[in-house]
């Protein structure tokens, strides 16, 4: 490839180069072929996705500490210090590529990168320390540092999720004509990105041009931007926030303040806009293109027979507007607003028109809506005794499910090693894999597939959706729905009672190990509980309790000399039991370790006075 490339350009420049003197083409190839296999023309090293890579970032002034990085599975790490020297010429092909392929001591070693290679493979960035720019201090003022953030994460094509953004300093972001535009563009053309929810990034300078404008311009694929951290209050200019973000439906600028920042066309292009939540102190021009029809997609409509004829905003005032799972890439749970409605023309009966006076008639945050022709309230639960002669199988679709066996995580239905993202493996019942169900699938031979998120925080594929299989032999409900005659709590904390199944008047506390009779098992929203004996409500989570009895012992005998720690991983010692003293320990409780991990099973720890010990009967005997 970079051979029939390479010989392509010369060939094109020898070609012009030697025409008057009539040199024919073969004789110019053969010379290009000469000077490649002479190595006269050298030849970067060819770049893998299943590559790791790491690198410092290269700054003009040597006295500030750089960044240094790691690229390894699709998360890109980053280090405290100082960016690479922004190329105020080129801003728009992305800061932090551009850094990243400019850097210095790139290994492994002879590795040549460009943007091109880098783009795909980073799925998460993530910021472990303080990070500023590399504003040159050339510019005869320290107070530039963290200046330019212009286009810093724009262009990653691949990127999924953003760690430790909070990192980021911004306290200086200016705009500088022809140099910089602040934090314009920042996230533009991030076109895998999903969810956002934005840090402070608190801007104190004032003594010129804040620009958050097209921030987040080009996102395709995002569908939920919560803002309502951001601290905009000496910002200048946000215009066209938003532009051209064709799948976004939620947008949350609570508590932002932009009546002094230009604010035209927040956002033009964005179709499917459906729920948004405005401050008081927002001020839209009447230039906003804002939702002139209703954006409500087939997969996020409440029911299937909802309507909108009314092409009406409605403030969701006293009302109740939520999602399936409080995420709102799901669909809609309730969908009751009964707040004010605005037309979705621009008039004086308009939500633009209703943010672009001085707004002192609005008293807070507010979310709008498309006002529905019927509105959707998810049932209310029983609160009282349910008749124990109703069948104990409830019919509910497993909204949520957990593995029980070693399964794969892919990116199509069909499994195949080039599709698998993740193995997760056997774990404990209290620490199995979890995963929301978005649909169902069948691969090329017909096997069931769930079409999931992963909701598994410490996994590389958190947040990610995917395909896990849909066999009962591995994958579960998260949540019993059938009425067991006993229960045995395995949180390691504990659970607690409730006198209503929505779990939300706490009556009582139940320990790990407790053993409750149950006598029913009831819904509530997409999610079992069980009613108790004794007429209080519990989770029915498996990760929280297990059907019949489980015990542990309540002592165990000391067999030889062994240590305590002060976690589960057993990685802190902090005391050291003598073997010969044969030291009988009263069990608390117990837990396993490597319970956040993914890909490490875990073991089984007893839970004593002052910290954990092995479960090993070669080092401790079960009393009773």
């Amino acid at each position: 490839m970079f051979l029939t490339t390479y010989a392509a350009l010369l060939s094109h420049q020898i070609e012009g180069l030697f025409m008057e003197i009539n040199f024919k083409m073969p004789v110019v190839l053969s010379i290009i072929i000469g000077i490649l296999g002479l190595g006269l023309v050298s030849m970067p090293r060819n770049v893998s996705a299943s590559t790791n890579y790491s690198g410092t970032m290269s700054v003009s002034d040597t006295t500030r500490k750089p960044v240094t990085w790691t690229l390894k599975e699709g998360l890109l790490t980053l280090s405290g210090g100082v960016m690479g020297t922004p190329d105020t010429n080129h801003p728009q092909n992305g800061q932090l590529l551009m850094s990243l392929v400019n850097s210095t001591d790139i290994k492994p070693t002879g590795t040549t990168l460009t943007i091109q290679d880098l783009a795909p493979q980073i799925k998460t960035v993530k910021l472990t320390a303080p990070i500023w720019d590399g504003t040159p201090n050339d510019l005869a003022n320290p107070t530039y540092e963290g200046a330019d953030l212009d286009y810093l994460f724009a262009n990653l094509t691949a990127v999924t999720h953003f760690v430790g953004l909070d990192y980021l300093q911004t306290a200086n972001v200016a705009t500088k004509e022809g140099y910089y535009r602040g934090m314009a563009f920042m996230f533009a053309n991030d076109t895998s990105l999903v969810t956002f929810t934005s840090p402070k990034f608190a801007v104190t300078a004032t003594t010129s041009p804040r620009d958050m404008s097209d921030m987040f311009s080009g996102d395709s694929a995002l569908l939920s931007a919560d803002l309502s951290q951001l601290d905009t209050h000496n910002v200048s200019s946000i215009y066209q926030l938003f532009i051209n973000d064709t799948s976004i439906r939620t947008i949350n600028l609570a508590n932002m303040a932009s009546y002094d920042a230009k604010t035209t066309d927040l956002f033009l292009g964005d179709q499917h806009l459906q729920n948004l939540t405005l401050s008081p102190k927002v001020h839209l021009t009447t230039a906003q293109y804002l939702l002139l029809t209703v954006g409500l997609s087939p997969d996020m409509t409440p029911t299937d027979q909802s309507t909108f004829t009314s092409q009406q905003w409605q403030a969701v005032g006293n009302g109740q507007v939520n999602f399936v799972n409080n995420d709102p890439t799901q669909r809609y749970l309730n969908y009751n607003p009964l707040g004010e409605t605005y037309s979705s023309s621009v008039d004086e009966k308009s939500l633009v028109y209703h943010y672009t006076n001085d707004n002192a008639n609005i008293p807070g945050n507010e979310t709008y809506v498309w006002k529905p022709d019927k509105p959707i309230i998810a049932p209310a639960f029983p609160t009282t005794a349910v008749n124990p002669v109703t069948p104990p199988t409830i019919n509910l679709a497993p909204y949520y499910v957990i593995a029980t066996h070693k399964i794969g995580f892919y990116r199509t239905p069909n499994f195949t090693a080039g599709s698998r993202s993740h193995w997760f493996v056997k774990k404990p019942q209290m620490k199995q894999p979890t995963f929301t169900i978005l649909g169902t699938a069948t691969s090329v031979n017909g096997n069931p597939r769930y079409r999931v998120r992963d909701t598994n925080r410490r996994s590389m594929t958190y947040g990610k959706k995917g395909y896990i299989t849909a066999k009962p032999a591995y994958v579960t409900a998260t949540y019993d729905q059938v009425a067991p005659k006993k229960i045995t709590v395995i949180a390691r904390n504990g659970i607690n009672g409730y006198n209503n199944a929505t779990l939300d008047h706490k009556q009582v506390s139940y320990s790990q190990g407790t053993i409750l009779n149950v006598k029913a098992v009831v819904t509530s929203g997409h999610v079992t509980r069980f009613r108790l004996a004794n007429g209080h409500y519990i989770t029915a989570n498996k990760r929280l309790i297990t059907t019949g009895k489980v015990t542990i012992p309540a002592q165990v005998r000391v067999k030889s000399g062994m240590n305590r720690y002060t976690n589960a991983n057993l990685t802190t010692r902090n005391h050291h039991y003598i073997g010969k003293h044969h030291q009988t320990l009263k069990i608390i409780g117990y837990d396993y370790s490597h319970g956040t991990s993914t890909s490490v099973s875990g073991h089984l720890r007893y839970r004593v006075t002052g910290g954990y010990i092995t479960s090993n009967p070669k080092l401790v005997t079960r009393l009773n």
